[in-house]
């Protein structure tokens, strides 16, 4: 979504109903903070502790500039949600990612694929209240020079991912 008069981007999910063939919008989900750069991966059906609702990912919103929001618990970005149809209460499942675009759901398994920096792209077995490393941890390269990151993340308390492409 974006506001032109406050020249802000939010991210957005909503949801339509058919209703005698006109479509009825609702908001699903709305992450109140403005940025410059969104991204949504995949969006699955998931049952989270006997509760059915949504998974979905939001990208951290500078993916050539790191920060820290995705590690920060005040934000929503580099983030896997999980929204609950009943409720409607909003969980940060897993925490970390970078740019997670594909969803894979089977059962009560999660898996992710995300675009690392210069390689290290992952693909990641995610587990709820987890943590996957980004902007500390990734195989891949700093844009900004040829520095690593830190590439086990294991070493630092973080999720390694099941598979990660170098070079990518």
């Amino acid at each position: 979504y974006i506001d032109l008069n406050n020249n802000c981007r939010n991210f957005v999910i909503s949801k339509a109903k058919i209703n005698n063939q006109f479509l009825k919008y609702d908001e699903f989900f709305r992450d109140k903070k403005c940025a410059s750069f969104i991204q949504g991966g995949r969006m699955q059906y998931f049952n989270h502790k006997n509760s059915y609702g949504l998974i979905f990912s939001i990208a951290d919103n500078i993916a050539d500039k790191p920060n820290n929001e995705p590690q920060s618990d005040s934000s929503n970005y580099g983030k896997i949600i999980f929204k609950n149809f009943s409720n409607n209460e909003s969980v940060v499942y897993s925490k970390g990612h970078r740019n997670p675009q594909g969803l894979l759901v089977f059962d009560d398994i999660v898996l992710s694929t995300e675009h690392g920096p210069k390689g290290g792209d992952e693909i990641n077995k995610i587990l709820f209240g987890e943590n996957y490393g980004w902007p500390i941890a990734s195989y891949g390269m700093k844009y900004a020079n040829s520095n690593k990151y830190v590439g086990n993340h294991f070493e630092g308390g973080f999720q390694e991912p099941i598979y990660s492409f170098i070079p990518s």
